[in-house]
C-alpha cells in the first residue's frame, strides 16, 4: 500500500498510533491488570476520539495561518491521502462511534459477518 501525504498530513498515523500506544500503557497500568486493552474496546475508541481532536485543532490552525499567507502563494494543504488533515477529525470521531456500536475489542478477532 502506499501511503500519500502532503505538509503534515502524516500526523495522522502519528496521532492515531501515538495515542493508542498511550492509551493501551495507561490502561493497563491504572487497572492493574495486562490483559484489560485487550478485552475492552472503549480505551482505543478513545484514543481515536482524542486522535480526532488533535487532528482537528492542528488542521484548524494550519488551515488558517496558511490562509493568512495566501497573498504568497503558499499551497493551503497538509494532507493524508487526499484528505485535508482538518477533516480528519471527524472521520477518526465516526470511527471511534463505529467502533464502539461494533463491540469489538483490541483482543477479539474481527471479522465480518
Amino acid at each position: 500500500m502506499i501511503i500519500i501525504w502532503r505538509g503534515l498530513g502524516f500526523l495522522v498515523v502519528v496521532s492515531v498510533f501515538g495515542l493508542s500506544l498511550l492509551a493501551n500503557y495507561l490502561a493497563n497500568q491504572f487497572t492493574g491488570s495486562k490483559q484489560y486493552w485487550q478485552e475492552h474496546g472503549w480505551p482505543f475508541a478513545v484514543s481515536l476520539l482524542a486522535a480526532g481532536a488533535v487532528c482537528w485543532l492542528l488542521g484548524s490552525a494550519r488551515d488558517g495561518s496558511l490562509e493568512s499567507a495566501a497573498n504568497q502563494n503558499v499551497p493551503a494543504r497538509d494532507t493524508f491521502f487526499f484528505i485535508r488533515l482538518r477533516w480528519w477529525g471527524p472521520i477518526l470521531i465516526a470511527l471511534a462511534i463505529a467502533y464502539i456500536a461494533s463491540g469489538q475489542t483490541p483482543g477479539q478477532p474481527h471479522s465480518l459477518r
